[in-house]
C-alpha cells in the first residue's frame, strides 16, 4: 500500500515534485560521497555473506555495527533523526 507521500507524487499536482526528487536522488547517489558510501556498504555486505551471516532484508547499522531490520535502523534517535515527541516547526 502506498504511503501518503507516494500518493501525492502520483497525483497530477505532485508529478513535478516527483521528477525533482528523482533528479536530486540521482545527483546525490552519483556524487563522490554517494559512490564511496555504496562501495563501503558493498564491502561490508560481501564480507558478511562470505561469513555465512543471514543478511537478507536487513540494513547495516553503523551505530551498532551489525545488520538489523530496516524499520529498526530508520527509527534511531540521534544525529540526523527526529527525536520522538518533537513536532516540526511550520514555515
Amino acid at each position: 500500500m502506498a504511503g501518503r507521500t507516494m500518493k501525492y507524487y502520483k497525483s497530477p499536482k505532485g508529478k513535478a515534485s516527483y521528477k525533482k526528487k528523482l533528479a536530486k536522488d540521482v545527483k546525490r547517489s552519483t556524487s563522490k560521497e554517494g559512490l564511496k558510501k555504496r562501495a563501503e556498504l558493498k564491502r561490508i555486505r560481501n564480507k558478511a555473506k562470505k561469513a555465512g551471516k543471514d543478511i537478507v532484508n536487513k540494513d547495516y547499522d553503523h551505530k551498532t555495527k551489525r545488520f538489523v531490520k530496516p524499520s529498526t535502523n530508520r527509527g534511531r534517535t540521534g544525529e540526523g533523526a527526529r527525536k520522538k515527541g518533537l513536532k516540526r516547526k511550520k514555515k
